[in-house]
């Protein structure tokens, strides 16, 4: 049975998301999310669902980007982790060859998320945002300002959820 529905964002589209009872989450035709969850469950229960889904899907995606980018600069493919973070798209930590993404990424289109993969890659090679790192981007991805204004035109976070809760 579905019910509500409201306005998701995945890689810089919106969908919009329907309700059904059972739990999962998938991508249908015509832009639609369908998500299904009991009905009497809570929103941080449905938030958690899809957040859930998120996650798989930027792992999946960063990890591609990882490994290809890591192959075309000739670095060591640093391991991926995804967290919520309030002011920053993305981190490094070149001691752990690790990179951090924003799960917010995977509402962002696919180019931004590129740009930030191989960002972060960068760091690994150059510390700083100085002009080594800026020639460096410019070498591998001559648009990456257009992608990077493009990332940070929009809040960190969508609004997505203040309808669900009112209910």
């Amino acid at each position: 049975m579905r019910d509500r529905y409201r306005v998701s964002w995945l890689l810089g589209d919106s969908h919009l998301l329907m309700r059904d009872r059972r739990t999962s989450v998938r991508l249908t035709s015509g832009r639609r999310l369908e998500l299904r969850v009991p009905k009497d469950c809570g929103r941080d229960f449905r938030e958690r669902v899809v957040q859930k889904w998120q996650r798989g899907l930027l792992r999946d995606r960063a990890q591609t980007l990882v490994t290809e980018w890591a192959a075309r600069l000739d670095v060591e493919t640093p391991s991926v982790g995804i967290k919520r973070m309030k002011t920053k798209w993305g981190a490094c930590t070149p001691a752990a060859n690790r990179i951090w993404l924003n799960l917010e990424l995977i509402k962002k289109p696919p180019e931004c998320i590129s740009y930030l993969v191989l960002h972060e890659i960068t760091h690994l090679i150059e510390r700083n945002h100085g002009e080594v790192f800026v020639a460096f981007l410019d070498r591998h991805m001559p648009n990456w300002r257009t992608n990077r204004d493009k990332l940070n035109a929009e809040p960190l976070a969508h609004e997505e959820w203040s309808d669900i809760a009112k209910r």
